[in-house]
């Protein structure tokens, strides 16, 4: 006979028994975002305008522009006539400033042909015969809106449900006090350039085309650390910086509702990637176009002032 045994315990590790895992899911893009994306997909692809806010006003010579400074101006300027039909009234009693302008002359021989041989009037040529100072123009700080050609600002659509209705207004003001943005006057005598920012400040001309989107440019330069030299995104190249601004701007003022120059927004883009010799942006450079929108939207709401007015 055998000896009986006593059966041997199973030895343990302590271990957990295994659980089967749950297969991967893929990760839920926001709503939100993925409407960005389509906004910065249609302003890279679809075709733009031609870019009229650019060449409102005349190029002047830099004898005239330093003749301008001379006479004390500090913003654009323009003709009497040029001022009216781009909306706006030069004031009453204001002084016209004087610019360098050409004396032209036909060249005619006496014979009456000029220096190709034709004498068809078409053909006829001009030279300049000299210099003479003429008072014509006057800088934005002359003019006003025609109140015939504004129209009282709108309410816009804000992230929050809840909130009352704001103006643009009052929406960049919470933004640039949340974010530390200042704004200062606008000192340039190109009417071309809608704004520009420096630092944490930035101007915005007093005849820009479109003053809610170029506000929302500048200011997102500085939330995209465009304007601060300590940031290595201010060392990006400048194509890749106003393609995000700009990209900024169109996605922040659609969310909010406003009218954009959607045509020229997209020719802007286009036009500025194609001096950095990409067809897009790398998502590198995309993921602060969104991580701005955000910010300047979240600031509109946190600490929300109170708009007091004079009794």
């Amino acid at each position: 006979m055998t000896a009986a045994t006593a059966p041997t315990k199973r030895r343990t590790t302590g271990r957990k028994p295994a659980t089967k895992r749950k297969p991967a899911t893929k990760r839920e893009v926001p709503a939100h975002l993925q409407d960005w994306a389509q906004i910065l997909d249609a302003a890279l692809t679809l075709p733009g305008t031609a870019l009229t806010t650019y060449s409102r006003f005349y190029d002047y010579s830099l004898g005239n522009v330093i003749l301008l400074a001379m006479q004390g101006v500090r913003t654009p300027v323009a003709t009497f006539k040029r001022w009216s039909d781009m909306g706006y009234r030069v004031r009453k009693g204001s002084k016209a400033y004087f610019i360098n302008r050409p004396i032209l002359f036909k060249d005619r021989d006496d014979n009456g042909d000029n220096d190709s041989g034709e004498t068809s009037d078409a053909a006829t040529a001009f030279k300049i015969g000299g210099f003479k100072l003429v008072p014509c123009l006057f800088e934005a700080a002359q003019v006003d809106p025609d109140p015939a050609a504004t129209t009282p600002p709108e309410p816009i659509t804000t992230t929050d449900d809840t909130a009352e209705p704001i103006t643009f207004e009052t929406f960049a003001n919470n933004v640039m006090r949340n974010l530390d943005i200042t704004t200062a006057p606008f000192q340039s005598l190109d009417g071309n350039m809608q704004g520009y920012s420096q630092g944490r400040t930035i101007a915005i001309s007093p005849v820009a085309a479109f003053p809610d989107k170029t506000m929302l440019h500048e200011i997102a330069h500085v939330v995209l650390g465009h304007t601060d030299t300590a940031d290595p995104s201010s060392s990006t190249h400048r194509g890749i910086r106003e393609v995000q601004a700009e990209a900024v701007a169109l996605i922040v003022g659609r969310t909010l509702g406003l009218k954009l120059p959607e045509g020229q927004m997209r020719a802007y883009v286009q036009t500025w990637l194609r001096t950095t010799g990409t067809d897009a942006p790398t998502p590198a450079e995309i993921r602060p176009i969104f991580d701005a929108c955000t910010r300047i939207l979240n600031a509109a709401q946190a600490g929300k002032s109170t708009t007091t007015t004079d009794n």
